[in-house]
């Protein structure tokens, strides 16, 4: 079932159609256009460490779990 972003899944099973409202998150949308190599670990995760562990927060925060997962595997 989607969460309330239209995503599902966490982790490697993360997934947001197209026209998911967290494709505007702003979040998303810094990340969304960048070459995964390209990306900086700590950035990320000083985004994870900065937000509140709530239910609003939770989709964009599997984004972002699911962003560091791929970059971290290239490695």
């Amino acid at each position: 079932m989607p969460d309330r972003l239209g995503a599902d899944g966490n982790g490697d099973a993360w997934f947001a159609p197209l026209d998911a409202a967290i494709t505007n998150h702003p979040f998303y949308q810094q990340y969304n256009k960048s070459p995964i190599a390209g990306l900086d670990p700590a950035d990320i995760k000083t985004l994870i460490g900065g937000m509140p562990p709530t239910v609003e927060s939770a989709p964009i925060l599997n984004y972002l779990r699911w962003v560091l997962a791929i970059r971290v595997s290239i490695d």
